[in-house]
């Protein structure tokens, strides 16, 4: 800091300095300060290490400890037990209480980390077999197994009681379409609409704005392609958008097209 503005510093590895930039006064992780400069430490799995000793580690990345081991000549940083994140109390080789990955539990009683059956996201430490969380894509069906959702559904409660679809689909009816034919839902043999996306009727084979209104004639949402201002519709100038801002510039699009 000079004169109250930030210097850069000039010395490598160097987060922090002091003097012009030319003393460290903090470092990235992996290095040391050794006489006002960052040293790295000689085991890369480090985050800090003594400045005595480089060979010392002090704290390790995740998924790695320190060694238990008391030794003067050093400590290395050594792997937690396989799927495990943090290992930081228990030690290497093994894994801390509830810090297993997704889809893995410490049975009670053990230290370790195991698999939970059917590619669960979260089982039962007493049954590897009864899935309490199956994650996305997936659902219960009450008894502890999971069973996947339908097609292009991320979150759901059954096979066909989708309550969260995939980006690019639309939700109706508990199941997701495709934004393709926005506004358009579905799509007849004869190549007509069938049903509409929510915000929007049918008229004849067209999808058209649909009533959303609140007791007062206003409205309290639109559809996609549209902006709520004053309770009235708006629709989105922008070609090919399915949300705006206040502004009218375009924060979500149609499937196949991205913000520039």
């Amino acid at each position: 800091m000079i004169n109250g503005v930030a210097s850069k510093c000039s010395l490598s590895n160097c987060l922090t300095c002091t003097s012009g930039g030319a003393i460290c006064t903090s470092c990235s992780d992996g290095n040391t300060i050794v006489g006002g400069s960052c040293i790295a430490c000689l085991d890369h799995n480090a985050i800090s290490c003594l400045s005595t000793n480089l060979n010392y580690s002090t704290t390790c990345i995740p998924k790695y400890s320190v060694e238990t081991s008391n030794t003067n000549s050093g400590k290395n940083c050594l792997p937690c037990a396989d799927n495990c994140l943090k290992c930081d109390v228990n030690g290497p080789g093994n894994c801390d209480s509830y810090q297993c990955m997704i889809g893995f539990v410490q049975l009670k009683g053990y230290i370790n980390c195991t698999a939970c059956v059917n590619y669960c996201a979260v089982c039962d430490t007493n049954n590897l077999n009864l899935c309490l969380n199956c994650g996305p894509y997936r659902y219960s069906d009450g008894q502890g197994s999971c069973l996947s959702c339908s097609a292009q559904c991320q979150v759901c409660t059954s096979a066909l009681n989708c309550s969260a679809c995939q980006l690019g689909y639309t939700l109706i009816n508990g199941l997701c379409y495709s934004s393709l034919n926005y506004p358009c839902a579905i799509t007849g043999s004869n190549s007509q609409c069938s049903q509409c996306f929510q915000g929007y009727v049918l008229n004849g084979s067209n999808c058209v704005l649909g009533p959303s209104y609140n007791n007062t004639g206003n409205y309290t949402q639109c559809p996609y392609g549209y902006i709520l201002i004053n309770s009235q519709c708006f629709s989105c100038l922008v070609s090919s958008c399915l949300a705006c801002d206040v502004n009218n510039e375009c924060t979500f699009c149609e499937k196949g097209y991205f913000l520039t």
